[in-house]
């Protein structure tokens, strides 16, 4: 991401993140910030000065996996659309009431499994009505696909449900590894400063809005550590915060 970039994206989730905040902050003057200043200048309705650091808690590997995840997942529905009247209706005959999940051998690169879509369609065609359409169903013929699962949903799909297993992240580990360098930083700044760490793809991952953070524990190590460290840093409050859901996760 160039700096450009970079720069409207931290506005554009602070706006969001504002009207979270417990004092209505002005809209109007929030201002782009550099080092050694934090990111983002503000003032409060009571005219309060304040100043928040701002950074994406990112990892690259797992973002990369869910760009690839997408791309699979888009093909297979491609290749489903673009199948012959006749062939998707036997898709439908066979699989109308199954959800299909498409297992990748992971040591292929994406590219080889991209290819192998359009056979993987064939096969599941080519099943005989009265065999494999439940459980796993085995499949030597494409390299490239480890296994197939079928479970019977007993509802009707217009159009089979072919999908691939979520993706599934250590939202701590990252988290704790991003605090922890914002806490080893110095600012400069004469207004109090609170950091914000934000989720602006992590959630299209895991359903945010379903899933309390600190009841399960996906945060207790990153918790832990600001709740023992805060008081050496120059942050005053500390936030998670994710931007897609437009949800407070954890406020210290």
């Amino acid at each position: 991401m160039t700096k450009l970039n970079q720069t409207k994206q931290e506005l554009k989730v602070f706006k969001s993140f504002a009207k979270h905040y417990p004092c209505k902050i002005e809209i109007n003057s929030i201002e782009k910030r550099y080092p050694p200043e934090p990111d983002i200048y503000c003032k409060l309705v009571n005219g309060e000065k304040i100043s928040f650091e701002i950074t994406e808690c990112v990892d690259n590997r797992i973002m990369k996996k869910w760009s690839d995840y997408k791309e699979l997942r888009n093909l297979i529905k491609t290749e489903i659309q673009n199948l012959s009247d006749e062939d998707k209706q036997e898709l439908r005959k066979k699989y109308y009431d199954a959800s299909i999940l498409v297992i990748f051998n992971e040591k292929f690169t994406v590219r080889k499994k991209e290819k192998s879509i359009p056979f993987l369609i064939k096969y599941i065609l080519s099943i005989p009505t009265k065999n494999n359409l439940s459980g796993e169903i085995e499949i030597k013929s494409i390299k490239e696909i480890k296994r197939i699962f079928t479970t019977r949903t007993r509802g009707y799909n217009k159009v089979p449900d072919i999908d691939l297993p979520g993706i599934v992240t250590d939202f701590d580990e990252y988290s704790l590894k991003t605090i922890k360098n914002k806490f080893s930083k110095n600012y400069q700044s004469d207004n109090e400063i609170e950091l914000i760490i934000y989720y602006y793809y992590q959630h299209d991952i895991t359903d945010l809005n379903k899933i309390n953070f600190i009841k399960t524990l996906d945060f207790i190590k990153t918790i832990d550590f600001i709740k023992e460290n805060i008081s050496k840093t120059s942050f005053k409050r500390v936030w998670l915060y994710s931007y897609s859901n437009d949800k407070v996760l954890y406020c210290f």
